[in-house]
């Protein structure tokens, strides 16, 4: 675990989009995802949940497990179980 793998994971959970994040931190998507899945790896846990959009919304929102916004909507899979592509 390093510095920038908990940076990653706070401007996802920051913009509710690695997509998002990726821009602001001037990395590409997947760069941002390896690293994210590296360190639920190294914890042993999913730290992302994908909370569905509220009415109106097209994309999923990502969101820290276990965290209050996370509970109100329902939950889907972390992007370290999401299969590539």
């Amino acid at each position: 675990m390093d510095i920038r793998q908990l940076r990653y994971f706070l401007a996802v959970v920051d913009h509710g989009s690695v997509n998002k994040a990726a821009a602001a931190l001037h990395v590409a998507q997947p760069s941002l995802s390896q690293a994210i899945r590296a360190l639920e790896r190294d914890l042993g846990l999913d730290l992302l949940c994908a909370c569905s959009p509220p009415h109106g919304r097209a994309s999923t929102r990502w969101r820290a497990c276990g965290s209050d916004a996370s509970r109100s909507r329902p939950c889907r899979r972390s992007p370290s179980s999401r299969s590539p592509g």
